[in-house]
């Protein structure tokens, strides 16, 4: 390794605030694994079917807003004046408590008006309340760790996550006791545990930063540019990231969500892992890019994707080895195609991981809206795959539609960084050959 180079990243903090990021995914990964077992072990397969597919939806949400608003957030304001960032974090601030609220009331009125039509029952409608207002939390939690991201305070973000852990488990712990109605118990968890982290960062950034008020139009203008096409690509993505909840449930119903999502559990380290770190990671891609050009920035991620990459395969192995004691004596479940469904999880997990920390590269570079459309090719691609595979494989098949589209989309990903690495190096030789030409002359 480069001496020299290792220092000057210890220097900047690099090590610090991607080992903290990686302490904290390992926290929310285990708050998620333990509710996914109370849940598997002590509600019905509806209730947790009901949980998962309102996680699904908060996902969705957001999904939504990181790529609209504090994904081009993550790229623009670690290139401003800390004047203009704080102008832009606190603008963003302001105009999302009011669409929150909008939005929210509608939410209600919808739910309130399926109920008294008689489309909802009682139980599903207070299910959808409980998901609603996991949504409404989940935003604002989301945004402020955001925040505490971009300012480069990873220990803050841990705090606070600490709080969501707790709220989380806790709610999660007498939806386990039997508190009836039990598919709302089943939901409220991400709720009280949303609920409590946001209060925690939010707490965190008024007494150490405040808010600072500020016109958001021209924020807004300024984000739409990278914000409009990414958040297109975020739903897109979602459609078969998180809709083969849905796809799945149209299909085969609410229980084999259920026993799909049980056999994701096993997994589910690696995918919280993949997505705690590009969070933390984008910011610094973007510096990075700034101080070192496309290529200095490929070399720092394939670091990165190096550590994970070994660690991903040493927690499949551990999961894999004790497969029969996991499912059998600590889920005390039965999961129909467990080993297969377990395999295709783990190669969908590496897959994911690899595009995750590389595709940073093209965020960092703006490249938002070619990403869009890559994003529509692959939800194309893997819906595609994936509604005649559920007909002709169970609940595997939904896995494989999902492991061809991510396929697709990293090649096609590869393919795109190689572009601007190329295009880096013909603008480098350029500048090169200019600046011999100059100097030439100067000495004619």
């Amino acid at each position: 390794m480069n001496i020299p180079r290792l220092q000057q990243l210890l220097r900047q903090g690099t090590f610090r605030i991607l080992g903290t990021s990686v302490v904290d995914q390992v926290l929310l990964s285990a708050a998620n694994f333990f509710v996914g077992v109370l849940l598997i072990r002590y509600t019905s397969d509806a209730d947790y079917g009901y949980f998962v597919l309102a996680q699904a939806a908060v996902l969705l949400v957001s999904s939504a807003q990181g790529a609209w608003i504090t994904g081009p957030l993550a790229v623009l304001a670690p290139k401003k004046s800390d004047a203009e960032a704080r102008t832009m974090i606190g603008a963003v601030r302001q105009a999302q408590g009011r669409w929150l609220w909008r939005l929210s009331l509608l939410g209600v009125v919808l739910i309130g008006g399926g109920l008294l039509a008689g489309w909802l029952e009682q139980e599903l409608a207070m299910v959808s309340l409980a998901g609603l207002l996991a949504c409404w939390v989940g935003l604002q939690r989301e945004y402020c760790r955001s925040v505490l991201q971009i300012v480069r305070q990873p220990g803050w973000v841990l705090l606070a996550d600490v709080f969501y852990v707790v709220g989380l488990m806790a709610t999660a712990a007498l939806a386990a006791l039997g508190f009836k109605p039990a598919a709302v118990w089943a939901v409220l968890p991400l709720a009280v545990g949303g609920l409590a982290g946001a209060l925690v960062a939010n707490l965190l950034i008024v007494r150490h930063y405040g808010w600072v008020e500020g016109d958001s139009a021209p924020v807004f203008r300024e984000l739409r540019r990278l914000g409009n096409w990414a958040m297109l690509g975020a739903v897109i993505f979602w459609t078969y990231g998180q809709g083969f909840n849905y796809v799945t449930a149209a299909q085969l119903g609410v229980t084999a969500v259920a026993a799909l999502n049980a056999a994701r559990l096993l997994i589910q380290p690696t995918f919280v892992l993949s997505m705690g770190v590009k969070q933390a990671l984008l910011p610094m891609a973007s510096r990075w890019l700034a101080d070192f050009g496309m290529a200095g920035l490929l070399r720092r991620l394939t670091g990165v994707v190096g550590v994970m990459l070994a660690m991903n395969l040493a927690y499949f192995w551990l999961a894999y080895t004790f497969l029969d004691w996991l499912t059998l004596s600590f889920l005390r479940k039965e999961i129909p195609d467990r080993d297969a469904l377990v395999l295709l999880w783990g190669s969908y997990s590496l897959v994911v991981m690899v595009r995750d920390m590389f595709v940073t590269s093209l965020m960092a570079a703006e490249r938002f809206q070619v990403l869009s459309g890559l994003t529509a090719a692959t939800a194309v691609v893997a819906l595609a795959v994936m509604w005649p595979a559920i007909e002709m494989l169970g609940t595997r098949g939904a896995v494989v539609g999902l492991l061809a589209g991510e396929t697709f989309y990293s090649l096609v990903m590869f393919w795109l960084i190689a572009q601007s690495l190329r295009a880096e190096r013909r603008a480098n030789a350029t500048t090169g050959a200019d600046g011999q030409a100059a100097s030439h002359a100067d000495r004619g």
